[in-house]
């Protein structure tokens, strides 16, 4: 009867995956010679091979075991161990565990071998215990993570409910979650300067336009526009204009209009020259999120009137829109 040894001449080696989370190929290659009893390889064949992991040198607690019909060429075998039985973090779990071989019906070759650092890594399957290192790569979490630390990051994206603007917050449970800022005005845009005077009857005043992007749907708009609104009352006729906010082009119905209207009924031969500082202060409602455009038109008057306006003469003018989230 012949018996048979086995040296380990490449040692044992895990495959593992790139990323800590991903799911860990729980196997290990296990690579040996196998020589008779005169120290020459052991006949071409297949061999039935068991594998077993004890917590001991000698006797202790079998951990796993496995039996694979491995051929051998050479005397040489290769052989992916957790084929059959995957072996998990249980029988890896950081502490000593030491290997050996059983050829068909024979007893286990001895002394078995322990297993060294790098098999120990199966246990970045779970993360627990880790010390400290690198993650390279993106890294998927199914579930909880539990920090009893400091998180810092370069970057922080939570995506659900996300929105530009709005800020994170927590319940009295600690859950976060992403809120509009109730009641916080945000500039959104203006424009202003002084005394750029304008002295068009009918159309788009120079330099009133303001084109801003609105973050939240719920919010409503805030338009400020004060200005020297003036009439040059010509004697004998009755002259004036109305002044009026424009959204996108159109005029503002909800909840309602933001126009002011300014006469100068000379009269006879009387001249009048009407210089009016006025200050328009009004919310929009409805307006979705996105781009739009602020202006100020100025036309006749509601009686249609019209003729001899200016805007903006020796005075400062400020256009202003400010967006207010409600809940």
């Amino acid at each position: 009867m012949k018996r048979f040894r086995i040296p380990f001449v490449l040692g044992v080696f895990l495959i593992l995956c790139s990323t800590a989370f991903a799911t860990v190929p729980n196997v290990m290659n296990f690579q040996g010679i196998l020589r008779d009893s005169s120290g020459n390889p052991a006949a071409d064949s297949s061999y039935s091979l068991t594998f077993s992991i004890y917590d001991a040198l000698t006797g202790g607690t079998l951990i796993w075991q496995e039996t694979q019909s491995v051929s051998i060429t050479d005397g040489l075998f290769n052989v992916l161990l957790g084929t059959l039985t995957p072996i998990d973090e249980a029988v890896i779990d950081g502490n000593a565990r030491y290997i050996t071989v059983a050829i068909g019906g024979s007893p286990e070759m001895t002394p078995r071998t322990q297993l060294v650092s790098v098999p120990h890594s199966l246990r970045v399957a779970t993360v627990d215990g880790a010390t400290g290192g690198i993650i390279t790569g993106d890294v998927s979490i199914q579930s909880n993570l539990n920090v009893s630390d400091t998180v810092q990051t370069a970057a922080f994206k939570m995506s659900a409910d996300a929105g530009n603007g709005k800020v994170l917050t927590s319940d009295a449970n600690g859950a976060g979650t992403w809120q509009i800022p109730i009641g916080s005005p945000q500039l959104t845009s203006s424009v202003s300067g002084y005394d750029n005077q304008d002295d068009i009857d009918s159309g788009t005043v120079s330099g009133r336009i303001v084109t801003f992007t609105k973050i939240f749907e719920s919010s409503k708009l805030k338009i400020t526009y004060s200005d020297n609104l003036r009439v040059l009352g010509v004697a004998g006729q009755n002259n004036g204009a109305t002044w009026e906010i424009k959204l996108d082009g159109l005029s503002i119905s909800n909840p309602h209009s933001l126009k002011t209207t300014v006469e100068a009924d000379a009269g006879g031969t009387t001249f009048h020259n009407i210089h009016r500082q006025s200050t328009l202060i009004g919310y929009v409602l409805g307006v979705p999120a996105g781009i739009h455009t602020v202006r100020v038109d100025v036309g006749p008057t509601p009686l249609g009137v019209r003729g001899n306006a200016f805007t903006g003469s020796y005075s400062t003018f400020l256009l202003e829109v400010e967006e207010i989230p409600e809940p």
